[in-house]
């Protein structure tokens, strides 16, 4: 009947195929592919990797909540983390560390005894290291 002067379907933004797109379980190693990733972190001999990514694989921790962790979170004889805060960047690439966004998100969680092996091993490792470090510098 030509009442208005522009169709308002022309303005329709149509969906975009997601199909390609990966979805979130895509986005996980499976365990044979875990078990891969780990035996080549050992096979690199980086202590600091491998402790690293055993806490992400087998806490359930964030990312950020793992790098805002401290010494005094980990509770090495009941062998649990303490999560209460999370690093996040702000402006100008500040990093900044505060409490997580939900109540929730503050928990305690458990270590299997392999991983807190290893993290006793290399905290162990690290303070030598620290020792024989400031040693020389005294001695310099």
């Amino acid at each position: 009947m030509q009442i208005i002067e522009k169709n308002p379907a022309d303005r329709i933004i149509l969906p975009v195929n997601t199909s390609h797109i990966k979805t979130i379980s895509e986005n996980y190693y499976d365990l044979p592919e875990l078990k891969h990733f780990f035996k080549c972190l050992h096979d690199m001999d980086n202590d600091t990797a491998e402790i690293y990514f055993r806490v992400l694989a087998f806490t359930g921790m964030l990312k950020g909540e793992s790098l805002a962790l401290l010494w005094t979170d980990i509770n090495f004889e009941t062998n649990q983390i303490s999560i209460n805060k999370t690093q996040s960047q702000g402006e100008h690439g500040h990093l900044l560390v505060n409490t997580p966004k939900t109540p929730t998100s503050i928990r305690t969680v458990d270590f299997d005894p392999k991983t807190m092996d290893i993290y006793t091993e290399v905290t162990s490792k690290q303070k030598k290291e620290t020792a024989q470090k400031y040693a020389n510098y005294v001695n310099f």
